[in-house]
């Protein structure tokens, strides 16, 4: 992958059709072939970062939720970057409500994200 990522190498992403960077498939496959492995963890945050860098804030909502659920006590807080981006990128209230609320009591974002929640439910 560093090397993918170095050589900024260029796929067909075969969900979308687009051009993406090469890692970011590899990435997938790794999370998809060892879902609990800790090099998951850091493949879902790449993820996530990757597609939000190209705009794809759905997929990249979709990436923070997933290190979210397998990997709650991550040290970047899965489901407050998802509630993030689907507050502000893609405007999904709903959504983004149930991404705070799931923020666990652990995260040093669990404060903000029970507020972030409140003013959402109040809406």
């Amino acid at each position: 992958m560093a090397i993918e990522d170095r050589l900024k190498t260029k796929e067909v992403d075969p969900s979308t059709g687009m051009q993406v960077p090469a890692s970011l498939l590899t990435r997938r496959r790794l999370v998809a072939g060892a879902p609990q492995d800790p090099a998951a963890e850091a493949a879902l945050v790449k993820i996530a970062e990757t597609c939000d860098e190209m705009k794809q804030y759905r997929q990249a909502a979709a990436a923070y939720t997933e290190l979210g659920t397998r990997f709650p006590g991550a040290k970047l807080d899965g489901w407050f970057r998802a509630g993030e981006l689907l507050e502000r990128r893609l405007d999904a209230p709903a959504e983004a409500l149930t991404a705070y609320l799931k923020v666990p009591p652990t995260s040093p974002r669990y404060h903000d994200a029970q507020e972030r929640a409140r003013r959402l439910g109040r809406r």
